[in-house]
């Protein structure tokens, strides 16, 4: 019987979907109690074929859109075949350990009404030094997690409550919004938010560095489109776009020195701040019209 189906979105990224699949064969979980529900969104670069021509001992459903969709479109296609009273959304670049669907299923089963967040590292090869990436420091306190900590990676969910809710929403079409906008709707509607023991998973890319510190101005403009879209000064402080927030941290900035400025963690945050002052100053409110999309950006 099927109890946790994990759901990924995929652009155009064949061997670590191929690397994805192995994690998933190595589960602790028995193969018959989970499904895994791929989108595959774009022009095909293998990853088709490669699916196609896997053997897996679990479920396996594969859907094709050769027209790029948006992150939460694409999400919610793959989310809206999945049969299982629990879902794990899990993109493509995020490798499960052996223990993590396991894991997930028996946090769902005896937390009830919860969203269940599971750990993210970045495998050592990418790892700059001894620098963490700002999604391996989620915060906790007695297994407790704000709904901000909930993204497509490594999070779990009723399937019901996912439904209830309507899934994402999909006028965030760009690089980030689309996550805390669920997580805060599922927050409105109930759910608890926890950290899953032993629900661990790699993900291979880093957030700080020259990209990263483009993804963190793009998510700057659409966290601000969150917030704008609940009228709530919640969203606005801990996504740090209110407007209070964001004058804070231009006082900040300015009284700090350049080398300090040049520091990657910095830097991201300060990336971050200009994009959602840009989309305030363009008046990017939640009914304009969605900004457009980027190519395949699903992570």
């Amino acid at each position: 019987m099927l109890e946790i189906s994990v759901v990924t979105a995929s652009s155009r990224r064949r061997d670590l979907l191929l690397a994805k699949l192995a994690s998933l064969e190595a589960q602790t979980l028995e193969p018959e109690r989970f499904e895994w529900v791929v989108c595959l969104n774009g022009p095909d670069d293998g990853s088709a074929a490669a699916l196609q021509a896997a053997t897996p001992r679990f479920a396996m459903t594969v859907l094709y859109h050769q027209e790029f969709l948006s992150p939460a479109a694409a999400r919610n296609l793959a989310a809206a075949q999945a049969t299982a009273p629990f879902v794990l959304l899990s993109d493509d670049d995020c490798l499960l350990e052996p223990g993590c669907l396991a894991a997930h299923l028996h946090f769902q089963k005896t937390v009830p009404d919860a969203v269940g967040v599971g750990l993210l590292r970045l495998p050592e090869e990418l790892r700059d030094a001894a620098r963490r990436e700002p999604f391996e420091q989620v915060a906790s306190v007695s297994g407790r997690v704000l709904w901000t900590a909930a993204t497509g990676a490594n999070t779990s969910v009723p399937s019901a409550a996912l439904q209830r809710v309507g899934g994402y929403d999909e006028s965030f079409e760009t690089y980030g919004g689309e996550d805390p906008d669920l997580g805060f709707r599922l927050r409105r509607g109930g759910l608890a938010f926890r950290r899953v023991p032993g629900a661990a998973a790699f993900h291979h890319g880093n957030q700080l560095g020259a990209e990263g510190n483009d993804k963190a101005f793009q998510a700057g403009q659409a966290h601000w489109r969150v917030y704008r879209k609940h009228a709530s000064a919640e969203v606005g402080l801990l996504l740090g776009v209110h407007p209070a927030v964001l004058a804070l941290k231009a006082l900040v900035v300015n009284s700090l020195t350049g080398r300090l400025v040049r520091h990657p963690r910095f830097a991201y945050e300060l990336a971050y701040a200009r994009g959602a002052r840009d989309a305030r100053r363009r008046g990017l409110d939640y009914d304009a019209a969605p900004m457009k999309v980027l190519r395949g950006d699903h992570d």
